[in-house]
């Protein structure tokens, strides 16, 4: 029971931590480019995975050759991690940044980072494959 409640006062606090934060301008922006690049990947994979191969390259930091192969669901991990980066900076920067809006825009900066660069990769080797 003390579990549900402090979830839901945590929740309530990210709530109201956010319609405070999210008529800066940067925090703004950036929302709204990572969750349109957030909706691209997801567009880009569902719009090529009927042409995929059976083995897409994914692992680039394994040596070449079978060892960068993977299942074409695990390009679903790109969006993910956007997702979960956003969500993960909206709660550290509600919790620990309150006071200072400047660590806020950077959070929610480097998110923007991450999407850019999932993005990027995602559409790079859909685009290298198909």
């Amino acid at each position: 029971m003390n579990i549900a409640r402090s979830l839901r006062s945590s929740l309530r606090f990210v709530i109201d931590y956010w319609k405070s934060v999210s008529g800066n301008w940067v925090v703004s922006i950036t929302n709204k480019f990572v969750l349109l690049l957030f909706l691209l990947c997801v567009i880009l994979l569902i719009w090529r995975l009927p042409n995929l191969p059976s083995q897409v390259p994914l692992w680039y930091a394994k040596p070449w050759g079978n060892d960068q192969l993977a299942h074409p669901f695990w390009l679903a991990i790109l969006p993910a991690t956007i997702l979960m980066f956003y969500i993960l900076n909206l709660f550290v920067s509600a919790k620990f940044c309150a006071k200072h809006l400047i660590f806020t825009q950077l959070l929610f900066a480097t998110s923007l980072l991450v999407a850019l660069l999932s993005f990027i990769a995602l559409a790079k080797i859909l685009f290298l494959i198909t």
